[in-house]
């Protein structure tokens, strides 16, 4: 890792200057520059399960509600600034029950009944010097090689350290260091971080997990990002990537993004050995109210592109094709996609939008994966995947910002896929509001 943070600094030093003033000169103080936001969920989850064999569970439905504060202290004033963040989550089950677990809204017991009540708190501390900042705690990193999900009722956690700098104008300097992780459904921070990919023989958790990163911005519209990372005793991870978006002209637009992973197994190969390099490509066009985008993804390597999680629950892929239910990252996969975005303020109702997107997926083939990885894919797998989409933000008054959304999948693949064939729908309704 020392040497994945010398070339993220000798990729930045050299192109910017420094920044033009310190944010830590102008801290208003602790409680001056505090902020708290509340965040209302609804969430309402269907899953039908299509291909389970007989006398298994077939489908999924859950109904839950939470309530999540965010505070976020001020610094205190000086040369060095002290500051504390803190989260905490209140969740309650609605409807569910034996036979219809498994969403991942609440936790469910060994009993096969759900948890009526969740909490959790997430306590940040937090030092800044200039421009830099450490922080120490339950934090939600956003970055290629390691992150966490908010695709359910509460948001994973990871414990630990970061360290994010800005001290060059159009950089931004990113390392962080974790040992243990909550999932959506944890109440405590003990839980291991390990692989996505997990079976009935076999479950991989690293002691820690770290990185480094560097995200340059030359332009406007270009912004450049490299990162490394390492899962202790399983892999290393290197991540490059850009994207670009600018204006054609009054009405047209044009966006692209790239994505490059590489990962191989670390000496000890507990997961088995691993080499695997997957890549996306994607496109944008926009005109007036419409929005067309087309993109290719690869994975070169006989084991499926496998990424961190908490307890087999995903962070989140910066790949084109990782969508609602598939990431299309099965060993040897290539898959395509088309979307077609629509904004409906162009049609006189701002603050509603539609998506629909469709991938395909072939070429899928594991008979030569590593032990971890077999008898999760066959040989000439194919898979697809439809998503649709409908939102609608409402624009002002009282209730400005409360956000209704429906979301819909259907996937279907050939035999021997790791993934079962499904429908699927959530109804997620949600009101932010800000008291400080």
């Amino acid at each position: 890792m020392k040497k994945i943070a010398l070339l993220t600094l000798s990729i930045a030093l050299p192109l910017t200057a420094m920044a033009e003033e310190s944010a830590q000169a102008n801290s208003k103080g602790f409680v001056d520059d505090s902020k708290l936001d509340l965040l209302y969920r609804n969430f309402y989850f269907y899953r039908n399960f299509l291909n389970r064999a007989p006398g298994t569970q077939n489908y999924v439905e859950e109904w839950a509600h939470a309530l999540m504060l965010n505070y976020r202290s001020g610094y205190t004033t000086g040369t060095v600034g002290f500051g504390l963040d803190l989260q905490g989550y209140f969740a309650q089950e609605l409807d569910g029950g034996p036979g219809r677990t498994g969403s991942g809204l609440m936790p469910v017991g060994s009993d096969g009944h759900v948890q009526s009540i969740q909490t959790r708190v997430n306590p940040v501390v937090k030092m800044r010097i200039s421009n830099t900042v450490l922080k120490y705690g339950s934090q939600q990193p956003v970055n290629p090689v390691f992150n966490y999900s908010d695709s359910r009722l509460l948001p994973q956690s990871y414990t630990g350290f970061t360290l994010q700098s800005n001290e060059f104008k159009d950089v931004t300097l990113d390392s962080g260091y974790f040992t243990a992780a909550s999932s959506r459904v944890d109440q405590d921070h003990d839980s291991p971080i390990g692989l996505t990919f997990t079976n009935s023989n076999a479950r991989i958790d690293a002691r820690s997990a770290r990185y480094a990163g560097v995200t340059y911005k030359p332009t406007k519209s270009l912004t450049l990002v490299g990162y490394g990372s390492q899962l202790e005793d399983v892999w290393n991870q290197y991540y490059v990537g850009g994207t670009y978006a600018a204006p054609i002209n009054d009405k047209l637009a044009f966006d692209t993004a790239f994505n490059l992973y590489r990962t191989l197994s670390e000496v000890t190969e507990k997961a088995g050995t691993i080499s695997n390099t997957t890549w996306s490509l994607a496109g944008g066009l926009s005109y007036g109210s419409h929005r067309i985008k087309l993109a290719y993804q690869q994975v070169d390597g006989d084991e499926a592109f496998d990424h961190q999680g908490a307890q087999g629950q995903y962070g989140v892929l910066w790949l084109a094709n990782s969508v609602q239910y598939s990431d299309f990252n099965g060993p040897n996969e290539k898959s395509a996609q088309i979307r077609y975005d629509y904004d409906f303020a162009g049609a006189g109702i701002p603050g509603l939008s539609f998506m629909v997107r469709y991938v395909k997926g072939w070429d899928i083939d594991g008979s030569h994966a590593n032990n971890f990885y077999a008898n999760r894919y066959g040989d000439d797998v194919k898979q697809w995947e439809r998503d649709i989409d409908l939102r609608y933000v409402v624009q002002s008054g009282k209730a400005k910002g409360l956000n209704f959304q429906v979301r819909s999948a259907t996937a279907r693949a050939t035999d021997a896929n790791a993934l079962t064939d499904l429908n699927e729908v959530r109804i997620i309704t949600q009101y932010p509001f800000s008291t400080l």
